[in-house]
Order: C-alpha cells, then sequence, then structure tokens
C-alpha cells in the first residue's frame, strides 16, 4: 500500500465531484446505500449492512423524481456508493467520466474494472464497511471534503501501515487482500459539517513481482 497526498490536480478533481453530485439516481447503473449504524473501528462481518441498493431505472423509484446523488446521501446521513463505470459493458455516468478513467488506465497501464464514488453526508455517519479487505486492488482519489482511510496488512491483526485523513487530490493504493477502513469521528469542524466525495477505481490485481514494482511507479502515482 502507498499514499500520496496531492497527487492529482485539485481543480480538474472539484470539477468531476460536481459532475458526479448533479448525476441523477436514475442515470446511475447500481446504488447502494450504507446503515447509520456502521462504524470505522468494526468488522464489516461484524454487522456492517446496507441500508437499501438498486439496479438501473430502478434507482429512479427510490427517492422523488429529480433526485440528485448529492440530494440522496443527504437523505440518507449515511455514505452511499455510486457505480459510474464498468468495464464490463463499456459504460459510464458521463462522457467526462468515462474520459477521466480511460486516461487513469492509459497513463498508468492498468485497465479500469470499475469505478464508484463514495459520498458522504454533512454531519452524518462517515463509515461504511467498517474493517474488510477486497478482492481487487483500489485506488482511491478524494475528489471533494475529508476522510479518514487506514490501511493495514494482509494478516489479522497485521498493524496499521497508513492512517492518512485525505483531501482534495491526495490517493491511496490498496492491493487485493489488504485490510482497510474509511471514515471516523476525528475530522475538522469545516470537513464534519460538509459532505465528502471519494473515487475508489478498482484494477485486476498484479501478479506478487509486478505489484511490487507499482508501488514505486511514477506513473501509477501521477
Amino acid at each position: 500500500p502507498w499514499s500520496a497526498p496531492g497527487a492529482f490536480d485539485k481543480h480538474s478533481l472539484s470539477a468531476l465531484a460536481s459532475e458526479i453530485e448533479r448525476l441523477p439516481m436514475k442515470a446511475l447503473p447500481m446504488v447502494k446505500a450504507f446503515a447509520p449504524s456502521n462504524a470505522a473501528d468494526a468488522w464489516a462481518r461484524d454487522g456492517a449492512h446496507i441500508a437499501w441498493s438498486c439496479l438501473g431505472e430502478d434507482c429512479g423509484r427510490v427517492h422523488a423524481p429529480g433526485t440528485t446523488v448529492l440530494d440522496a446521501v443527504t437523505e440518507n446521513a449515511a455514505p452511499l456508493a455510486a457505480r459510474l463505470s464498468d468495464s464490463r459493458d463499456g459504460s459510464a455516468a458521463t462522457a467526462a467520466i468515462g474520459e477521466w478513467v480511460r486516461t487513469l488506465a492509459d497513463t498508468t497501464g492498468r485497465p479500469v474494472l470499475d469505478a464508484d464514488a463514495y459520498l458522504t453526508p454533512p454531519r452524518g455517519v462517515s463509515a461504511s464497511l467498517g474493517w474488510h479487505v477486497d478482492d481487487v486492488d483500489v485506488l482511491l482519489v478524494m475528489l471533494r471534503g475529508e476522510k479518514r482511510f487506514r490501511v493495514a496488512g494482509s494478516r489479522l491483526g497485521s498493524p496499521t501501515t497508513i492512517d492518512l485523513t485525505m483531501r482534495t487530490g491526495d490517493a491511496i493504493y490498496i492491493p487485493a487482500l489488504n485490510f482497510h477502513t474509511g471514515g471516523g469521528d476525528d475530522l475538522s469542524d469545516l470537513a464534519r459539517n460538509n459532505h465528502s466525495v471519494l473515487l475508489s477505481v478498482a484494477h485486476r490485481p498484479l501478479p506478487a513481482a509486478a505489484a511490487a514494482a507499482a508501488t514505486t511507479s511514477a506513473a501509477f502515482r501521477r
């Protein structure tokens, strides 16, 4: 795992965050709303759960017509994950999001499997799953606001190697099967009173040797 504060241009990320926030619910292929009872320090298997989820056109029926993603996360008072792009069908929520994902893949040489936006509401719960692992490599990019992320090793009880309050432009790379958790209450008053937008990009896991090389790749960190 590695972290790279200020790895991405803040201005372009702010524009991308605004585009995501304005997306109507009906335009998204999948949305998951996490339960307000989830906690950043809990283990996902010990009770983290989904308040509701929707697929395709049904996402437009969960809330009133015209509801945006930002409206929905504010009403939910807990984090919401929205699928933005999927390599299986080549879909992207907007042309700008599709272009951003393609540019990342071309720059790093790592095809993107899918990309999700995680939105956290103002004055609400900031944790989604608690401590968990993914079966894909994940690149996290903070688009707006602040959110704390911690990353540990791949074994139960392994020490935390990254503990970063992410701000716009910051990035964290998490190899598959490394424990990590996002959220927490130790944010500034400004951050606590405003929403945040995080981009989570999934890549197919690399073989061990290639994964070691990726941690020092300047292209991947740009």
